[in-house]
């Protein structure tokens, strides 16, 4: 039974409840009747046990005193059972409004409003994963989880304005698989090993996270690695814009054409086959399309360049070695005493007046840049308006729209903006954006003493004291560790760092990204406090 006809008010005028109520009932012989109520508001189900525990819970005192007078009115603790039951019909509750988001998506289409009633549905199931009682009804979820996956995998290029909200349900998806994953884990019997010939699986093993390192670099795409057929795929794109590769894609004939140097590589979607130069090579695995990443076997995607590869199963890590100068990036492992002070990172010792200084303030950063890939793009406000800016939004310039989408866009602007114009593709912006929150966060808190004695990454990072001095130091350090070429100019009392991306310099400073003529700057008494990291200015 369900009413979602127009309601009546004491009045006799019709309102829009908006409101069902669902009734089931289970028949068995020999027993009662099994009856259960749920109410659907604005298309969120909520259970009828679970409202009337809030009802009883906040209004026992009215009741008991009317019902009955002479009782005096208590609060019953709930029970474990009933605890249980409870947890029970609230997780169905949040599953079917997964389900409801799911449907609506299925006869609709992947509108604006319903990915974003679909990211909300995500969010609350991750939150209700994430407390101490977890998930009780894991397989249930599980099935309406990887309708939802091929949901994403179905419509993601309808929406090409909403990048933001997309991946923020892309992720929500792997928190929440993540979380269950483990309390079946421990609750539950494991699945078969056995998987089909042509099944594709995750790469994981245990915490640790599939990754990708390019000369010692790690690098940080939307799709993780993934197994098919015995072959490891990586995300296409990413991983050959990382080598320096151009990257064109036709949708007429589902095309792929990469290009650097005099080599020219072709692939076409759903193909075994590519074209190095016009030579047919076959790869292990066809090109594939996985959660709108193109994915193809790494052997190939490194080796079609010159690269060389090699997977690392214990540490889930595809290790690529370019060996090419357009790609060269600074190995750690190669050092030079600079001031009696041994540094990995071309000449620079940020300002650090002896090894001890050195080491102790390279660890925090290492430590820091641990969490780097756990750094929300955007923010967690604006996270969804940095992915549409990437994808060509824009904000309206009026100024009297205070809409979050709005804001959020002109946000991006201010951010990315620079990036965006010079063409950067958005794995990069993105990498470098978290670098430079990580950054930011090593040196926020600490005071200016404002008289010009902090110099060095250790007097911000272990004497809690800084200036624009210090702050570049610090900066260069973090993006030095994640393969990047840095410098730092200074003049008129003030030093910047810069950070070289597609071969132009930015600045970086307030949460944003500015372009640097640095011959300009040069000219204008700007001198250089410390030189690249690598090559010649």
């Amino acid at each position: 039974m369900k009413n979602t006809s127009d309601c009546l008010s004491g009045k006799g005028q019709a309102i829009n409840c908006n409101t069902e109520i669902h009734m089931s009932a289970i028949y068995s012989r020999d027993k009662p009747v099994k009856r259960k109520f749920n109410f659907v508001i604005h298309g969120l189900l909520i259970s009828s046990f679970l409202l009337s525990s809030i009802i009883s819970y906040e209004g026992n005192t009215a009741s008991a005193a009317t019902s009955h007078p002479t009782i005096e009115p208590t609060i019953q603790p709930v029970t474990a059972s009933q605890g249980v039951y409870m947890n029970s019909q609230d997780e169905e509750a949040l599953i079917s409004n997964l389900s409801f988001a799911n449907k609506v998506i299925r006869e609709s289409g992947f509108s604006a409003n319903a990915l974003l009633s679909l990211m909300n549905r995500l969010k609350e199931i991750d939150a209700r994963a994430s407390t101490s009682q977890g998930f009780i009804s894991v397989r249930t979820l599980q099935s309406v989880l990887s309708e939802t996956e091929q949901l994403i995998i179905t419509y993601d290029s309808d929406v090409p304005l909403n990048r933001g909200n997309v991946q923020t349900v892309k992720d929500k998806l792997a928190s929440i698989k993540q979380k269950i994953r483990t309390e079946n884990s421990s609750n539950y019997a494991l699945q078969s090993s056995v998987s089909k010939k042509n099944e594709l699986k995750s790469l994981s093993v245990a915490n640790l996270t599939p990754s990708i390192v390019i000369d010692g670099v790690k690098q940080s795409y939307s799709q993780s690695p993934i197994s098919k057929s015995g072959s490891i795929l990586v995300p296409l794109r990413g991983v050959f814009e990382s080598l320096g590769v151009n990257v064109l894609w036709s949708r007429e004939t589902e095309t792929i054409t990469a290009n650097k140097g005099s080599t020219k590589v072709t692939l076409k979607m759903g193909s075994n086959i590519a074209y190095v130069n016009g030579s047919e090579v076959k790869l292990s695995a066809s090109l594939a399309k996985i959660n709108g990443c193109s994915m193809v076997p790494l052997r190939f995607v490194s080796e079609a360049f010159g690269g060389t590869v090699k997977w690392d199963n214990d540490t889930q890590t595809a290790n690529i070695i370019t060996g090419s100068s357009h790609n060269v990036v600074i190995d750690s492992t190669k050092t030079q005493k600079v001031n009696g002070i041994t540094v990995k990172y071309g000449k620079h010792t940020y300002g650090v007046r002896d090894q001890s200084e050195y080491d102790e303030s390279m660890k925090i950063v290492l430590e820091a840049l641990k969490g780097v890939d756990n750094v929300i793009f955007g923010g967690d406000l604006y996270s969804p308006y940095y992915y549409q800016f990437i994808d060509g939004a824009r904000w309206s310039e009026d100024t009297r729209d205070r809409s979050d989408q709005n804001r959020g866009l002109k946000s991006a602007e201010n951010s990315i903006g620079d990036f965006v114009k010079a063409g950067v593709s958005s794995d990069e912006i993105i990498k470098a954006y978290k670098i430079m929150i990580v950054a930011g966060e090593l040196i926020k808190g600490k005071k200016d003493p404002m008289d010009g004695s902090p110099s060095s990454i250790f007097d911000t990072l272990i004497r809690g004291i800084s200036d624009c001095d210090s702050d570049a130091e610090t900066y260069s350090a973090t993006f030095d560790l994640m393969g990047y070429n840095t410098m730092i100019i200074g003049g008129s009392g003030h030093a910047e760092v810069l950070i070289q991306i597609n071969g132009f310099w930015y600045e970086t400073a307030a949460g944003s990204f500015k372009l640097v003529d640095v011959a300009k700057a040069l000219e204008n008494s700007s001198v250089i406090v410390s030189e690249p990291t690598f090559g010649k200015l």
